[in-house]
């Protein structure tokens, strides 16, 4: 929590600011300098208050939650590092067909995941332990073993810094993708504040359509498992290939499936007919970034404190938990040379970094 080391005047006197904030401990990647001024966000009536602060203090405000999915320079940044903390969950109706319930951004997404599952809420359960905010959750329009956020989100509050006002999005003007929408197109311009998803009260929601929570289940023996099985699932998976922050620094993937035309994909194919892929809409194609890493660079390999993990090629890890942004950058940068090199398709990264 932020020391309080100076107060404002007049409308921002209520609110607390800190100076010179050690980033590191604000993104899961345990690496950054400072941040020149921090405070953190309890009522979303200092959003204004906030933004006036950065304004007269020449600073870019900068909202964050786990900082699971952002990593910073090791410089003197001029940010407002703001840590949102507005909490609460709510039911705002309730009928035959759907419950919708409103999520304050500043709640833990898997303790909201959680929460639905006691409430027999079917719908964001194979999105269980994706560590991060619930503010983060539209922004890059999380997915996994099926599921994606985009599929029950009906609309997302914000704060549009541009204009200074509050906005209201529906779903299909968040203008979702994968891994994206207007959120991760514009960053920062959108302080999300909450989020109001449709849900289905339902205990047994059926497997998730992905092949290995179909392959766990299976091996289980479990042919209708319930909310609770799921989620139980669902983490045990996901923890058995992936390093949980807490015991080694990472943000979870780094680099995004690159999306290409069939004909690029046909190509690679004629040298690496089994290279994972998922057909698209449009003469597209989704390709396993993972796959292209451990292909071309391997699971393991190391330079510096960085490392690839060891059991996912997508997941970039700080094993010496070293401050050093310039050698993360620069090992990134390698392994997309070299898959460039090897495959002819870019990879992007699906992080943050802040300069």
């Amino acid at each position: 929590m932020f020391a309080l080391v100076l107060t404002l005047a007049d409308t921002i006197a209520s609110m607390e600011i800190s100076e010179h904030i050690d980033v590191s401990n604000f993104s899961t990647m345990h690496i950054g300098g400072n941040a020149r001024y921090g405070a953190a966000l309890k009522n979303s009536d200092d959003v204004k208050n906030l933004i006036t602060f950065a304004k007269t203090n020449d600073v870019t405000p900068h909202m964050i939650g786990e900082g699971s999915n952002t990593v910073f320079a090791d410089n003197e940044l001029e940010i407002l590092l703001i840590q949102n903390k507005l909490k609460g969950i709510k039911i705002v109706s309730h009928n035959a067909d759907k419950v919708e319930v409103e999520v304050i951004a500043g709640e833990n997404w898997n303790e909201f995941v959680l929460w639905t599952v006691k409430h027999n809420l079917a719908g964001v359960e194979a999105l269980t332990a994706i560590p991060g905010l619930v503010n983060a959750s539209p922004v890059q329009n999380i997915g996994a073993y099926g599921q994606e956020i985009s599929q029950v989100i009906q609309s997302v509050d914000a704060f549009d810094i541009q204009e200074e006002k509050f906005v209201s999005f529906t779903n299909s003007q968040c203008d979702f993708a994968y891994r994206s929408s207007i959120f991760k197109q514009y960053p920062q311009r959108y302080w999300i504040l909450s989020i109001t998803v449709s849900l289905v009260e339902n205990s047994f929601p059926g497997i998730p359509p992905y092949k290995t929570a179909e392959e766990y289940f299976k091996e289980k023996g479990i042919t209708n498992p319930s909310l609770e099985q799921i989620v139980d699932g669902i983490t045990n998976i996901r923890w058995s290939k992936l390093p949980r922050p807490e015991d080694l620094p990472n943000c979870g993937s780094w680099f995004k499936n690159p999306v290409v035309e069939s004909k690029v994909l046909e190509k690679v194919q004629e040298n690496y007919p089994e290279i994972p892929s998922w057909p698209l809409d449009g003469n597209l194609a989704k390709i396993s970034a993972g796959w292209l890493v451990e292909q071309a660079v391997g699971k393991g390999w190391c330079k510096g404190s960085f490392c690839i993990y060891d059991k996912q090629a997508l997941v970039l890890v700080n094993r010496g938990r070293e401050r050093s942004y310039k050698e993360l950058v620069e090992f990134e940068e390698e392994i997309k040379s070299t898959v460039l090199d090897k495959f002819n398709i870019e990879l992007e990264r699906e992080p943050i970094l802040i300069e």
